[in-house]
């Protein structure tokens, strides 16, 4: 994954614009992954072929873990 603390305004005209948060968690998301026996699971597709998976795993009626997985080109 391409970090995002430097770059050319150039190339990114609203990189700019973005706060110091969303930079750090783009650059480290958290609960990014696949669970491996998951209780729960959903994929979204887009139109122009980008997805996101996520999963859950649920104990006692409670959600004790959930992962994304995102797959685009942006």
């Amino acid at each position: 994954m391409e970090k995002m603390d430097k770059h050319n305004d150039g190339d990114h005209p609203h990189l700019h614009q973005l706060s110091k948060r969303f930079i750090a968690h783009a650059n480290s998301p958290e609960n990014f992954g696949r669970l491996e026996a998951p209780h729960g699971r959903a994929k979204g597709v887009g139109t122009c072929g980008d997805s996101i998976e996520l999963f859950l795993a649920v104990h006692e009626n409670r959600i004790k873990e959930i992962k994304h997985f995102p797959d685009g080109c942006a």
